[in-house]
């Protein structure tokens, strides 16, 4: 119909009327239309464009309008081809050849499908008038239209006519078919698509593809959903159904089914304390398909053992996956809820869901980790000392496996014994070490640089056991009868000054015949070797340290009697005047101790 056109304006032959009247019969009769003359103006022009690009561009040739587009005459020859394959060879046309181009394409037109020669070539390249230029498209497409397909024995076929599902592509494909039901080996037919709801609005975007043999592959999306019957898909040739149109495809939900979504990846299964865990959630259809395109709400809870809630970020990738991520401390097991929310659905929990997820520590602390035996305190010069270190995360966590860098070293003097440390798998690991000198040490212990807590500890080293060869004697040259006349000290085979007694001392004197020696243990390590008070002349003494003969020995000692001395004389003459002598011979053949109670004795009598 014409807006604002009354019969009075074309009787008076008024221009701008009759050629409004013209172009809309041209819209209607060579376009193949039957919209109002409002919308006619973009849409058929959007159409045969997109027609054109259909059968222009597998031959190499894009169009973008109707005007400067086509100066070069190319795109005519490209029209020519396509109702007549090979008819002009493309790559013999440049823009150099426009006038050329133009020409043959026309003669051909004409030559071969009687179409009138509408158009000067001459003038087309110095100006392009769109309606005139789209005017004579329109021949090519009504011929093919009439030539490429009958539309009532044009058929189609694909899930897409039955099912599709909203937001993803619906697929189906077009066979073109002569009156007689016959295949079309040629493309070019003027196919329209058309999904209307059971308002008849238009809810469908499509796209169209001439494989230029006869077939047209064919997908619609929309964003609505209904079962059978609330859609009607229009398939056409022109303004021609074709056979079984309208079909009645049920339309299915395309967001995400919550009982069809699924949660994968490390971080449903397990964790590590104070580490982040990542899991990803793949959003569903109804029938299981992954979803490309994001958009769907998802929201998780997960409680930590003293029921706080631990946050969970979750990042839509807007491909229908969605990147989660969380992080706990407490090495305890933990349940993850999944659920999502949609229009179709409503809110439900996902696949699988719940998620029970073991909690592991994480790795070992030095600030927590914990040492623990007697070689962090005592320790023998030569003899391996050993002691534990348990390992605990930053959280407190005790860790369950090894792989820790732990290491140390005790450092005497500025002296470094490096640990020897063994992992046993476990989270616990077993440090040893052996030093030689005698004497507080300090051991650090570490993982990695950092210190352990309560490091360095300091542990005292005895001296080990006695050694023979590094064991003194220090005689006196005159020893007196009754008293100390050697002093023997001993060390351990590292020449460490052993610090207690213990051990056994003999020794003897060996005159003509032997005479045993008594040993007394001073209880440093040194040990006093006091001759017979009844001794007199010269020895050969002998010296056993646990049983074996001490080095250098045995040592030629005289021996002379220990005299009393004038206090003790004293001491007997005033107490007992009468016995003075016969003490006198007495105590030159006792010893130190036993002079010693007997002159105590005395000064209590003179008292």
């Amino acid at each position: 119909k014409l807006v604002g056109t009354g019969a009075e304006d074309i009787f008076g032959g008024k221009t701008k009327y009759v050629l409004g009247l013209v172009w809309t019969l041209i819209l209607y009769y060579q376009l193949d239309s039957t919209e109002d003359e409002e919308e006619l103006g973009m849409s058929m022009r959007s159409a045969l464009l997109e027609w054109c690009n259909n059968i222009l561009q597998p031959q190499g040739i894009t169009v973008k309008n109707f005007t400067e587009n086509w100066k070069d005459g190319r795109a005519f020859c490209g029209l020519v081809n396509a109702l007549q394959p090979n008819t002009i060879p493309l790559e013999e046309c440049t823009s150099a050849t426009a006038l050329s181009n133009l020409t043959r394409a026309f003669d051909k037109a004409t030559e071969l499908f009687k179409f009138p020669k509408m158009l000067d070539a001459q003038e087309l390249i110095q100006y392009q008038d769109e309606l005139s230029i789209i005017t004579y498209v329109s021949y090519f497409r009504a011929f093919l239209s009439q030539h490429a397909a009958c539309a009532a024995s044009t058929y189609a076929e694909g899930p897409g006519l039955t099912e599709a599902l909203t937001f993803k592509p619906a697929h189906f494909k077009i066979f073109a078919c002569d009156q007689n039901g016959n295949r079309v080996s040629r493309g070019g037919a003027f196919i329209r698509l058309s999904l209307k709801d059971k308002n008849k609005k238009e809810c469908g975007k499509f796209v169209i593809k001439d494989h230029l043999d006869g077939s047209y592959s064919c997908t619609y999306e929309t964003e609505k959903f209904g079962t059978k019957g609330n859609f009607e898909l229009h398939v056409k040739v022109g303004n021609t159904p074709i056979k079984d149109s309208p079909f009645q495809p049920e339309i299915i939900p395309g967001e995400a089914d919550p009982s069809k979504c699924i949660a994968f990846g490390p971080g449903v299964e397990y964790a590590k304390a104070g580490e982040l865990s990542q899991f990803t959630i793949q959003a569903k259809d109804l029938k299981g398909d992954s979803l490309t395109k994001g958009g769907t709400s998802f929201s998780t809870s997960i409680k930590s053992a003293n029921g706080a809630e631990i946050p969970v970020t979750i990042v839509d990738n807007n491909d229908g996956t969605y990147t989660c991520t969380y992080r706990t401390e407490s090495a305890s097991d933990l349940k993850l809820n999944i659920s999502a929310k949609t229009e179709a659905f409503g809110t439900g929990p996902i696949a699988g869901n719940p998620y029970c997820i073991k909690v592991g520590p994480g790795v070992a602390s030095a600030i927590n980790t914990k040492v623990s035996g007697e070689g962090l305190h005592k320790a023998v010069s030569g003899i391996s000392s050993t002691f534990m270190a348990t390992s605990f995360d930053r959280f407190g966590n005790q860790v369950k496996e090894g792989g820790a860098p732990l290491n140390g070293e005790v450092l005497t003097d500025g002296v470094s014994t490096p640990l020897k440390v063994i992992d046993n798998g476990d989270g616990t690991y077993t440090l040893n070490y052996t030093v030689l000198k005698s004497g507080k040490h300090d051991v650090f212990v570490r993982i990695g640089d950092e210190n352990l807590a309560g490091a360095p500890f300091s542990v005292t080293v005895d001296p080990g056991v006695v050694s023979i060869e590094n064991t003194s004697i220090n005689l006196l040259p005159h020893p007196l009868a009754g008293l100390s006349g050697a002093t023997l000290q001993t060390f351990d085979e590292h020449s460490n000054l052993r610090l207690a007694g213990g051990d056994t001392i003999t020794a003897e004197c060996i005159p003509l015949s032997s005479m045993q020696v008594t040993a007394n243990d001073n209880g440093d390590g040194s040990y006093d070797i006091a001759f017979p008070p009844q001794a007199r002349g010269k020895y050969r003494v002998g010296v056993e340290v646990n049983g074996v003969p001490a080095p250098n020995g045995p040592w030629e000692v005289d021996v002379k009697e220990n005299p009393l001395g004038n206090d003790h004389k004293a001491l007997i003459r005033k107490v007992l005047p009468h016995s003075a002598a016969v003490l006198d011979r007495l105590l030159a053949k006792t010893t130190q101790k036993e002079r010693e109670l007997l002159f105590g004795e005395l000064s209590r009598l003179k008292k």
